[in-house]
């Protein structure tokens, strides 16, 4: 995928951080979904793993933390923890 946008520098070392994301998120999330966000803006590369924790109980932080998931996943790609 970076290749194909021109960013074929940042394939390894990208490949190495959303192995080391992949591999803590699927370690620690009690279902076998993790969702896997990757954003290039402003020459900066951005990985964003968010498993399925519990859902906070402030409705004020369950709605901010919905917002911005929702934000950050809106392009994704889900990888499953099962082995």
């Amino acid at each position: 995928m970076l290749t194909a946008h021109g960013l074929a520098e940042l394939a390894d070392p990208a490949t190495q951080a959303v192995a080391e994301l992949t591999a803590t998120a699927c370690q620690f999330t009690a279902t076998s979904d993790v969702d896997l966000s990757l954003r290039y803006r402003d020459g900066t590369l951005r990985l964003i793993a968010y498993d399925d924790h519990p859902r906070h109980t402030h409705p004020r932080l369950a709605a901010a933390f919905d917002a911005r998931r929702r934000a950050a996943l809106a392009d994704h790609s889900r990888v499953d923890c099962r082995v």
